[in-house]
Parts: structure tokens; sequence; C-alpha cells
């Protein structure tokens, strides 16, 4: 979708695309994969084959990639530079799941700002909107 209406990335074959692309992967291995996998072991695996003692290793995971990833996070913009882009949705959306997961701690303060200006983003501000008008 974003490639059909050129948004939130780069053009296809491009060198910021492939860069992007590296961004992109990288957090949906290293921070989203930790993230899943605890509720796997939780809730989505048939009991038999949960493996409760996995979670501390995954926490220690999430912890390490997100430390890595702080480094890299600049003090302001995004990861791209100054475009906001799909690395920018999936790291954003990993930060609040592991947030309301209450399972990992929270990121180190290098995403402070990083975090505040995903608030400020329009969309994300009509995104919150919606959700709080579909809430029980």
């Amino acid at each position: 979708m974003a490639d059909k209406h050129a948004a939130l990335t780069f053009p296809a074959g491009s060198a910021e695309r492939a860069r992007q692309d590296g961004w992109t992967h990288a957090i949906l291995e290293e921070i989203e994969g930790p993230l899943w996998m605890p509720a796997r072991h939780s809730f989505v695996l048939p009991k038999e084959l949960r493996l409760p003692a996995i979670k501390e290793s995954l926490r220690w995971e999430y912890v390490r990639a997100i430390e890595r990833m702080a480094r890299a996070v600049p003090p302001d913009g995004w990861l791209m530079g100054e475009r906001f882009t799909i690395p920018d949705l999936v790291l954003a959306h990993c930060l609040q799941w592991a947030q309301a997961a209450h399972f990992f701690p929270a990121p180190p303060p290098a995403f402070n700002g990083y975090m505040i200006r995903i608030g400020h983003r329009p969309a994300f501000q009509r995104a919150q909107a919606l959700r709080q008008t579909k809430a029980p």
C-alpha cells in the first residue's frame, strides 16, 4: 500500500529504500519477535506446548535489542531522517506494545523525544481518538 500511495516509503530500488527495508526487518526481527513470543507462550499456544521459562530470555533479548536501537534513534526527526516511514510506524507500534504488555521494561530515555514526536503526528492522534471511541 505504501508503494501504491507513494507514502511512508522511498521508491523501490533506491538506496534509501534498501536502508528503509533494513530498518523494517531489524525492528521486526529484533524487537517484534521477542514481543510476540511471550504472548504465544502465555495464551496463544496450546497449554501443553507453552514454555513459561522462555519468557525471561525473551525479555533479555528485547532489552538488548531496544538498547541497541536507542543508540540509532536520532534526537530529532525519524529513523530515515526528516521523513516518517514504515520503520517508524513499526517501531512506534512495538514500543507501545511493550508498554501495554507490562512485562518489558520502559525503553531507554533516547526514545522519549521520539515517542513525543509520534504522539504529535495527526494520524496518530486520529487513531487514538478512534480507539477511544471503540473502547468498552
